[in-house]
């Protein structure tokens, strides 16, 4: 063997060496007590990002902060699904929470719903992307989102069987309204402005309020 064969095998054998001695160990664990207050913090603050920045008078969640932003009808859902936490995390009280809760299904509720280009918050039970803050109107030409609808129910549903929640359980049969799935394009999860009814005569899936039950209906 040769001078240099062997200056190369010893450089060889101290890298591995070395390698190994690097990875012998894993990194230190974790300061538990640090990470649950870092979560701490972190679920409080997004908690309050929620309860802060949507009206009462509407519950309208915003899109964005802190610029001036629209509603964003699957924000709303994520709210409804704030709420019941910030009362076990005793961020609200269940009072404060049930009437926000409330608030919101109402403007849901008794929103306008047609076939027309502006002044309605959805149609056929699909609500508009994005809503005016305000007014709780469709947001400039924004579609109708078959995926955002279904965010902004997840959390109307989220509330129901909250043991804190039992005032609303008497609102909620507004998730529970036909919705004309048939309508909807496959694959994009969005719907395109209406001009007439094109769903007039199709079926629709309804879902019970109370059991979760499907019924399809003409």
């Amino acid at each position: 063997m040769t001078r240099s064969t062997q200056i190369a095998a010893t450089l060889a054998a101290a890298i591995v060496g070395a390698c190994g001695t690097n990875h012998a160990e894993g990194p230190p664990p974790p300061d538990s007590v640090q990470a649950a207050g870092f979560l701490d913090t972190l679920e409080e603050r997004t908690f309050h990002y929620f309860w802060d920045l949507t009206p009462a008078a509407n519950g309208l969640t915003p899109d964005r902060s802190p610029t001036p932003s629209f509603s964003s009808i699957a924000a709303v859902g994520f709210a409804l699904t704030a709420y019941p936490i910030g009362v076990e995390r005793n961020y609200i009280t269940r009072a404060q929470a049930a009437q926000r809760v409330v608030t919101t299904l109402q403007f849901f509720w008794t929103a306008t719903q047609d076939s027309s280009a502006s002044g309605a918050t959805g149609y056929h039970g699909f609500f508009y992307h994005f809503l005016d803050m305000s007014t709780g109107k469709r947001y400039q030409t924004v579609e109708l989102s078959t995926i955002d609808t279904a965010l902004l129910l997840a959390g109307v549903l989220f509330c129901s069987p909250t043991s804190t929640m039992l005032l609303i359980r008497a609102r909620r049969p507004s998730a529970g309204s036909p919705t004309p799935f048939t309508g909807a394009p496959t694959g994009s999860g969005r719907l395109p402005a209406p001009r007439s009814s094109p769903w007039a005569g199709t079926p629709r899936v309804a879902f019970s309020a109370t059991t979760g039950a499907a019924t399809t209906r003409r």
